[in-house]
């Protein structure tokens, strides 16, 4: 006897579902019993619930009754009707015959249903049984008929696409300043030493993390540093056999030990490197006037980290935290000028629309020449 309980229970939460989200159907407008303020939708669950709940509800309270009445050996063609109503009422909204708008999701909710539920043979034996299944189903009808708009759904057409408007504009970005810092004592060093030898430590990478193309841009990266300081008459030691020294050593971290091995005066340490974002919504547009977007457009620089160590004496002699910034003579794009995407959209076909999400590898390896230079400038004995 449960299941014409949970039938009734299901159509009453189907019934408070349309009042909270779509009290416009025909039962309230005959009962006067509408909801002036329906439930706003602002999230797709709710979406769901206004759109299927109450048609998945009504679906399965007829299909509990259908299951019921066929328990009770009641004749099978009220079964048969009540199992066959949701998919025919659908149809008869397609046609315009019941006023409502069809959906093909509601049609596999009521299929998924029906598979649930298995259909027996077709039998008349229990004619005296046919008034409860008639009325039955004259009640799920009426269900049917009273869930509907009394008038036709009104379709809200989609509000035409404004076309997109592109500007001209030119992103000028202010360099961001070298952080510099070296110890008085670094120019004793230079002094006394003579012809300085150095080696370039690298970070430890892990090579099985890292792309054959990234291993090559790091290779022209140290290659660069390390011929800059070759043309300022700096004697360069083998970063290989200088890691083999130094593992030598570790074990008493013994500098002064690792200079007289490896006659090396100085360690230059690339501590790091890598992109930094440069975000701004001012840009100069094709009249030369400065204007403020809506959106902020991303350019990618990068950084790059130094330490300076004395190996006779373990000290940081120095720190160094060179930047590269781009678009500081200025670049032009096209942008969309309604403020709805932050795309940059290059002016020359022959140039990706979106060129500052990286830092190109020549660019890169410009970069590091130039901090290459600016460093030795730094290690000039004073």
């Amino acid at each position: 006897m449960n299941k014409p309980i949970y039938a009734v229970l299901l159509v009453i939460s189907g019934l408070m579902s349309y009042w909270g989200f779509r009290p416009e159907i025909y039962i309230f407008d005959v009962l006067g019993f509408g909801n002036p303020n329906p439930i706003t939708i602002d999230n797709p669950f709710l979406l769901w619930v206004k759109n299927h709940y109450a048609d998945l509800a009504w679906c399965l309270a007829v299909y509990l009754m259908a299951d019921y009445l066929a328990t009770l050996s009641y004749p099978r063609v009220y079964s048969l009707i009540l199992w066959s109503l949701p998919v025919v009422s659908e149809g008869l909204q397609a046609m315009g015959i019941l006023y409502g708008t069809f959906d093909w999701i509601d049609i596999f909710i009521y299929i998924f249903l029906l598979i649930l539920y298995s259909i027996k043979t077709f039998s008349m034996k229990k004619l005296k049984l046919h008034f409860v299944g008639l009325a039955v189903c004259a009640l799920a009808i009426f269900g049917l008929v009273a869930s509907k708009t009394s008038r036709p759904a009104v379709r809200t057409p989609p509000a035409p696409k404004k076309p997109v408007v592109y500007t001209q504009a030119t992103f000028i970005l202010q360099p961001k300043r070298d952080e510099i810092f070296t110890k008085p004592s670094l120019s004793n060093i230079l002094k006394t030493t003579g012809n300085t030898s150095i080696v370039l430590r690298v970070p430890v990478s892990e090579e099985d993390k890292i792309t054959e193309a990234q291993k090559q841009i790091n290779n022209t990266i140290y290659s660069t540093i390390e011929k800059e300081l070759l043309k300022a008459d700096y004697v360069v030691r083998d970063r290989a056999m200088f890691a083999k020294a130094l593992e030598g050593e570790n074990s008493s971290a013994d500098y002064a030990g690792i200079h007289r091995s490896t006659k090396t005066d100085l360690i230059l340490e690339l501590v790091t490197y890598g992109d930094i974002k440069h975000n701004t919504n001012k840009y100069v547009d094709g009249n030369g006037s400065e204007q403020a977007a809506s959106v902020n457009f991303s350019f990618t620089g990068t950084s790059a980290e130094f330490k300076l160590i004395s190996v006779k004496d373990n000290d940081l002699v120095g720190s160094y935290t060179f930047y590269y910034t781009p678009c500081v003579d200025g670049c032009r794009y096209r942008i969309n000028a309604a403020g709805t995407s932050n795309k940059l959209h290059a002016i020359s076909t022959n140039t990706k629309d979106t060129p500052y999400e990286y830092v190109a590898p020549d660019v890169l390896e410009n970069f590091f020449k130039e901090c290459s230079i600016r460093l030795i400038k730094e290690l000039k004995a004073k």
